[in-house]
């Protein structure tokens, strides 16, 4: 069954994202014991705040009544706050209402430094956070081997449709064979340019472009020589070209050299040839004297 799914492109965006989540459980791992640690140590700080405060208030009044009652709420203990930290992190409560008992109980440094909570964890910390997770589910799909090759097949089969769909619009008299004057006057064609400049075959003399889409120099180019051609010539030399290219030369090198040997041993042959043939003639003129 995973088989199945893995091979059907239906299932293709579902397997990417599920394999992304998988492949994000360790950053979230350390993502979440950051975030711990981080609302552990202002919690800390505000517990302290707050249980000064409540053993040292007297007063009666309904704006001191009124922050007890949110002290006891968000305040009341370490796992407490902690929660709360985490809810206003979170976005599952406004930060402002937790906020509210500080700000009553007129402790205007815990007020600064919960502000500061927030900025940190909302703009600093969520955000690296998020930016790591795309960066490891972009790994995931760029190391996915099956969508590789989906995409390189697929961006493949649309430059194919391309080039057939050039080469048809620069066939003018449907003849199955485009000749230079053809393929010259339709490089004229911004949609032309703009198709060989898709295949990183811009900025190409048209006539040297031509030659090499013509491989076998008929002075005409089939549907097949182009879009092969047009296929082969995209992008820049890589390795492989280099090295075939150079397995050529070595070989047209190879090719010359034994063909340099033979033509240097007919020539000695022809010269022992010569002399042989020229011993007899001197031979009786010698004997003669």
């Amino acid at each position: 069954l995973i088989r199945a799914v893995r091979s059907m492109a239906v299932f293709r965006e579902l397997r990417v994202m599920v394999q992304s989540i998988l492949g994000c459980l360790i950053p979230l791992g350390w993502a979440s014991l950051l975030l711990f640690l981080l609302q552990w140590c202002f919690a800390i700080y505000f517990l302290h705040v707050t249980a000064d405060y409540v053993q040292l208030e007297k007063r009666d009044d309904a704006a001191t009544l009124e922050a007890m009652q949110g002290i006891g709420q968000y305040y009341s203990s370490l796992w407490q706050t902690l929660y709360m930290l985490f809810l206003c992190t979170t976005g599952g409560m406004d930060w402002g209402e937790a906020a509210k008992p500080l700000v009553l109980s007129e402790s205007y440094s815990a007020v600064l430094l919960f502000l500061f909570f927030i900025a940190l964890t909302a703009l600093a910390v969520l955000n690296v956070v998020t930016g790591i997770f795309v960066e490891y589910a972009l790994k995931t799909a760029e190391n996915d081997k099956e969508l590789v090759i989906e995409d390189l097949l697929s961006l493949r089969a649309q430059h194919i449709k391309d080039a057939m769909s050039v080469f048809h619009e620069a066939d003018a008299d449907h003849s199955g064979q485009v000749s230079f004057e053809e393929f010259n006057s339709h490089l004229e064609d911004h949609r032309v340019q703009a198709f060989f400049s898709s295949m990183e075959l811009d900025g190409v003399d048209a006539r040297r472009l031509f030659k090499l889409l013509d491989n076998d120099g008929s002075g005409t180019i089939d549907v097949e020589e182009f879009v092969s051609g047009c296929i082969c010539l995209r992008g820049k030399a890589k390795t492989l070209d280099l090295a075939a290219l150079l397995s050529e030369q070595q070989k047209a090198s190879s090719k010359v050299n034994q063909a340099f040997s033979q033509i240097e041993r007919q020539l000695v042959e022809l010269s022992l040839s010569i002399q042989g043939n020229e011993r007899p003639m001197t031979s009786p003129v010698f004997l003669g004297l």
